[in-house]
């Protein structure tokens, strides 16, 4: 009899137009290939199209979807204010969802749960069995997210409670580990904020696929730069303002800056708007193509934590990526201006972009080294075995 695991995530993860959703869809992919029954729980806000539910159903042995409102989920985090606990723990929560996954846990006897996050560890408290091994994905540390990000955030108001909430987090973060056998994290920056001498966190990095190794640089004539990600993500909106902002007006060379992913917000739209260089797409079924013909991939995030799929797959497509130096700490042996330019300030933004400009050897030979770096480190199929071999380590 096949040994059965379930997912439970407080989000639905497809289509796969995040970081987060890669990463749980390649989890169940790898589960799934080690012959084990994968179930999937989720809680969602929206209507489900029947076509993605259609999809969805076929990742997986079996679905429990919930649903929970927008108000029910401002009524959580109320909730987490009188209890002295992070905003972020509560947003899910529903005592109603709790009582319901608890009896589909109790009937199925799962031999493994993954926890996707620490928004779902609110509903880990409430499962009281002894036939499951719990695990629990936090992805990145949103405390870090938080605590750093404070220090990008001009507004007095949103600086408190980014303060407050990033310290209420890294409590958290630090207490859960008690109840889960092991942690998965996406780097080392992060474990060690939240606790580097546990031996219970796995560095389980993001990864890309072959696909994107595999694709030609098809670089256009025009100066096309290219930035991609969720663009109604503080983080992702925060980066592309300050970007076209600061840094597009004092580039020497005619550019054209495309926005690509989905949900763009008021604040992303009207860039393209104000600037006529500005182009904001939306959702887009296959946006590499648009970061093939670009020459330059962008990560000017100034707000976050973990390792940034974008700057994956940038590298991976063979283009030069521009970024911050903080965002490449979490990348092992990678070499600076060599696979990739990480600058310190908005003035060497502007000076890496204008000499990948000028340079087509210059940026030829980054796009070769950053692609050979992202073969030899972050391949999906590298992932895959690590995590099997905990998997491995827990079930058996």
């Amino acid at each position: 009899m096949k040994k059965k695991v379930l997912i439970f995530s407080t989000r639905l993860p497809y289509p796969p137009t995040a970081g987060f959703r890669k990463r749980i869809l390649k989890f169940s992919e790898f589960l799934s290939n080690m012959g084990l029954q994968v179930d999937l729980s989720f809680i969602h806000s929206d209507s489900l199209d029947n076509q993605l539910i259609k999809k969805v159903k076929k990742l997986y042995d079996n679905i429990f979807p919930f649903y929970l409102t927008n108000f029910q989920k401002i009524s959580g985090m109320s909730k987490a204010v009188f209890k002295n606990e992070p905003l972020q723990s509560h947003l899910y929560y529903s005592g109603r969802i709790a009582q319901k996954l608890s009896e589909i846990i109790s009937k199925n006897h799962y031999n493994l749960i993954l926890w996707n996050h620490i928004r779902a560890h609110e509903y880990r408290k409430h499962i009281f069995n002894d036939f499951s091994v719990h695990l629990i994905d936090y992805h990145d540390s949103l405390a870090y997210h938080y605590l750093i990000g404070n220090n990008k955030i001009g507004n007095f108001l949103w600086k408190s409670i980014y303060k407050m909430e990033g310290k209420r987090l890294l409590e958290y973060e630090k207490n859960i580990l008690n109840d889960y056998k092991m942690a998965f994290i996406t780097s080392v920056i992060d474990k060690y904020f939240i606790e580097p001498d546990d031996n219970k966190i796995k560095i389980i990095p993001m990864g890309v696929s072959r696909a994107l190794l595999g694709m030609e640089n098809d670089e256009s004539d025009e100066n096309i730069i290219t930035f991609i990600g969720k663009m109604d993500y503080l983080p992702n909106v925060d980066a592309v303002v300050y970007f076209t902002k600061e840094i597009l007006p004092e580039i020497d060379y005619d550019v054209k800056l495309y926005i690509i992913g989905t949900n763009p917000n008021k604040a992303v739209l009207n860039l393209q708007k104000k600037y006529s260089n500005v182009f904001v797409t939306g959702y887009i079924e296959n946006p590499y193509k648009l970061m093939a013909r670009s020459k330059i991939v962008i990560a000017p995030i100034r707000i976050g934590a973990g390792i940034q799929n974008k700057i994956l797959e940038g590298m991976a497509l063979g283009k030069p990526v521009v970024t911050f130096k903080e965002r490449i700490k979490a990348f092992e042996n990678i070499k600076n201006f060599q696979d990739v330019f990480a600058v310190n300030s908005s003035e060497e933004f502007v000076e890496a972009i204008n000499s990948l400009l000028k340079n087509k050897t210059l940026r030829l030979e980054i796009g070769k080294n950053a692609r050979n770096y992202i073969k030899e480190n972050y391949t999906w199929k590298k992932i895959e075995n690590k995590f099997r071999n905990y998997i491995y380590e827990v079930i058996e």
